[in-house]
């Protein structure tokens, strides 16, 4: 095999580029970049995909490795068309768009800042459909700094025609480099991401080996809630604006949750099937003309959806709309299409409750006996201080139990509520008085599958274990623990 040595453009000089670490951004979206630009180019190239193999499917693969829990590697494998010869002169210069900037890779940037964000060295390495060749380039932050490259040199390689797509290798990571504890989450934001390409089958994203699923939400199926013992239905409306303003359409739909939940609570922004907003709970579009103005509201821990925008330019790292104030002034009118049948949606997101429970509450309460001389708990380190939990509404009444946590009398006192995503959750915005509050949602799943009244005394007793040993524990992974816990439960 021959190899040739040529030289392709980089344009600027490396305290441009220092700067791109200290950019703000997120895993998802960093890994995103190398997706959007497989994805790019499967889709301008899928006729000639699929000529060359009629079973053509889109493969993704990411693999994190780590080191002493410190990430060593990045790796993202792709078998789309690759770097074409004409492609590869301007491919690693900075904010070049491409010919077709139609696609996911609109912008021409995204290779290189996700690179520099994650790691000072890259490698790229691609075969283009067609072409008899494979591309190899390799990227130090160090030596273009010392150096002061514009240009940086690639090899050319022979190799079979019908090879094709891109590897990507980071190393030298940067302080952005993904935790091993958080490799679950990544994988849940970026099946967010890109759950409208999963959805259709189009792709398959692995990172790590696991196949990425989008798994859709449960929608609330129930009567409405001014009448009752009337006919169940499913509280989701699909809507189209058409063509507004000359240049904006917006479609999708809007739907409420049959179990309130942090995660999947808000509208999801979609463009070009891709999720631009949204992709994690802190990230949702929240309109007060759909959503609430008020964010503790009933309708708004409930309601949901996904609104797939066309005419919308979005900011380069494809992480907002350029057009917000177009896009809230049509929410007016997506509003009024929010009807299932004569009823009112977001009236049911409002007024509708799960079953009445404060009868059952209230028979626990009466029954529990609160302990006489405070349960002793020995811990090695002064507990963490917890984040304060805003309180939820209080169903009928207050459990009590005293605790001694290194020879100090604590007062755990346990909240039944009828509101929240969660079954349980720690609120210890009293703790300089010595209490803690472990709010107990009596409306959730678990407590329909084993009702108050008749597992109420041991299924609390567990969770007021569980809320003390959370407020002992030291490990910064303990609330992620909680999550996955309450996660389970939501599933049984």
């Amino acid at each position: 095999m021959s190899n040739h040595k040529k030289y392709t453009s980089i344009k600027l000089n490396a305290s441009v580029y220092n700067t791109y670490k200290t950019r703000p951004n997120t895993i998802p979206h960093a890994l995103g970049e190398f997706i959007d630009n497989a994805i790019g180019s499967y889709q301008q190239n899928k006729d000639r995909l699929l000529e060359n193999a009629p079973n053509y499917k889109l493969h993704i693969d990411i693999n994190i490795e780590w080191n002493d829990k410190k990430t060593s590697k990045i790796t993202i494998n792709d078998n789309a068309a690759g770097i074409s010869e004409h492609a590869y002169q301007t491919a690693f210069e900075p904010a070049h768009k491409p010919e077709d900037d139609k696609g996911l890779n609109e912008f021409g940037m995204g290779m290189k800042d996700a690179a520099l964000w994650l790691g000072d060295t890259w490698r790229v390495a691609s075969s283009a459909l067609g072409e008899p060749l494979m591309r190899d380039l390799t990227f130090d932050l160090k030596n273009v700094a010392d150096y002061n490259l514009t240009s940086l040199p690639y090899d050319e390689i022979e190799a079979d025609t019908w090879k094709h797509g891109t590897i990507i290798e980071i190393t030298n990571p940067t302080h952005n480099s993904p935790a091993q504890t958080k490799l679950q989450k990544i994988q849940e934001d970026i099946s967010g991401i890109y759950r409208e390409f999963l959805r259709n089958d189009e792709i398959e994203i692995r990172i790590n080996g696991d196949l990425l699923v989008f798994e859709e939400y449960e929608v609330l199926n129930a009567p409405y809630f001014a009448t009752p013992k009337g006919e169940s239905q499913e509280w989701k409306v699909e809507f189209d604006t058409g063509l507004i303003m000359g240049r904006y359409r917006i479609y999708g739909f809007v739907g409420l949750l049959e179990q309130m939940n942090k995660r999947q609570r808000g509208i999801v922004l979609l463009r070009r099937g891709r999720v631009i907003r949204g992709e994690d709970e802190n990230s949702c579009y929240e309109p007060k003309e759909i959503v609430s103005a008020t964010a503790s509201s009933p309708r708004a821990k409930r309601i949901f959806g996904e609104m797939f925008l066309e005419g919308f330019d979005v900011s380069h790292d494809k992480s907002e709309i350029m057009d917000m104030e177009a896009l809230d002034s049509i929410m007016p009118e997506v509003r009024k299409m929010l009807k299932v049948g004569e009823y009112d949606l977001l009236a049911q997101g409002d007024n509708y409750r799960k079953k009445d429970i404060a009868k059952e509450v209230k028979s626990l309460v009466g029954k529990h006996k609160e302990n006489k001389k405070p349960i002793s708990i020995d811990i090695n380190e002064k507990p963490v201080k917890q984040p304060e939990v805003e309180p939820q509404p209080i169903v009928e009444d207050v459990m009590k139990e005293a605790y001694t946590i290194k020879d100090e009398l604590y007062i755990l006192e346990v909240h039944f509520v009828n509101e929240g995503e969660d079954l349980f959750w720690l609120d210890t915005s009293e703790e300089e008085s010595k209490i803690l509050k472990c709010m107990v949602n009596c409306s959730h799943k678990f407590f329909e599958a084993y009702p108050v009244k008749k597992s109420g005394q041991s299924s609390v007793r567990l969770l007021m274990a569980m809320a003390v040993a959370k407020y002992c524990h030291q490990c910064d992974e303990v609330d992620d623990m909680v999550e996955r816990f309450n996660e389970i439960l939501g599933k049984f």
